[in-house]
């Protein structure tokens, strides 16, 4: 069994780099992807937007108000003015508040909400979007490995409930688990190899190597992407990732 680095790719401690992987273009976004943005915690969109928020109130950015007219309902996830009469949820808050920039549209609205809360959008134009079973890759499988898990997404989580009025976000707490990161390289690419992602106490390259040979105990695997990827905080990113091949 023969393994190459034919196409290795190698970044070290990037500052500030985002860890969504998105294309320019959003052509089909299904009910779901959508429905996760609209139930992101509606008071969170709004700090992120640059409201100030106090006892889920805030001055009204539709109109010029002094008296913080602009209310949440953190249940419902929605928001209100009494005055000017704005109303709505995620989404609509994202796009009255993005129009002085020109992102108002929905879906640059939805393309930004997903950029700031790590959510993965299915971002396939309708030509690159194959369900056709006969045509899956089944002979690569995803193998990768980190230290943090999914510390930051943990962290957005956590946020999330708030102590007054406990109501975790949903959309927030798929994205708790590492191994969301395998399945969306998997999605994208129409991978149906096996998919697994290892925590370890730290980095381990003899490990690591060990566990990506053992994948090609399936004889079916004939080649793994595999590596190294990390991200403890915001402002440090760090992947090692390689196609692994047998002859």
């Amino acid at each position: 069994m023969v393994f190459l680095n034919g196409e290795s790719n190698k970044i070290s401690k990037l500052k500030k780099v985002s860890a969504s992987l998105r294309s320019n273009k959003i052509s089909i976004m299904d009910k779901l992807e959508i429905q996760k943005l609209r139930d992101l915690p509606i008071e969170g969109v709004a700090e992120r937007l640059g409201l100030k928020i106090r006892q889920h109130k805030c001055l009204c950015p539709f109109h010029d108000d002094h008296h913080a007219s602009l209310s949440f309902h953190v249940r419902r996830n929605t928001y209100r003015c009494f005055v000017c009469g704005a109303s709505g949820g995620t989404i609509d808050l994202a796009m009255n508040l993005l129009k002085s920039s020109g992102r108002g549209s929905f879906r640059e609205a939805c393309r930004w909400l997903a950029d700031e809360n790590n959510v993965i959008l299915t971002e396939y134009t309708s030509s690159s979007l194959n369900s056709n079973p006969s045509t899956l890759n089944s002979s690569r499988a995803v193998v990768l490995f980190n230290h943090s898990s999914s510390i930051i997404a943990d962290r957005q989580y956590v946020k999330s409930i708030k102590k007054d009025d406990f109501f975790p976000s949903p959309a927030a707490f798929v994205y708790t688990l590492p191994n969301i990161t395998t399945g969306e390289i998997a999605l994208r690419n129409g991978y149906h190899g096996e998919t697994s992602f290892y925590l370890l106490a730290e980095r381990n390259e003899k490990l690591m190597q060990m566990v990506i040979k053992s994948t090609f105990i399936d004889h079916d695997i004939k080649s793994v992407i595999g590596g190294w990827i990390d991200c403890p905080s915001e402002d440090e990113f760090e992947c090692e990732i390689s196609i692994f091949c047998k002859e």
